[in-house]
């Protein structure tokens, strides 16, 4: 997957319950909403390009797969 800060990354598995640590390459993100099965995360504005990470009371785990952030870049008309 990719996206832009912004983005809202959705995370499915089992136990996502209560998470005590949520990264998108190794920077916070913002849980939005959880059903146990489906978390929804918001990629926060500084976030850089690695993996999705939780810990939740029954463990931790990364994904296998790299989120790879959009940067957009202005060029300034001089």
């Amino acid at each position: 997957q990719k996206g832009r800060p912004g983005t809202l990354v959705t995370i499915q598995g089992s136990n996502l319950s209560n998470p005590s640590n949520l990264t998108i390459g190794g920077q916070a993100a913002l849980e939005i909403s959880n059903d146990g099965s489906t978390l929804i995360a918001y990629v926060m504005p500084g976030s850089v390009t690695g993996n999705v990470g939780i810990t939740t009371p029954g463990g931790s785990t990364a994904s296998t797969q790299r989120f790879s952030i959009i940067n957009l870049s202005y060029e300034s008309e001089a």
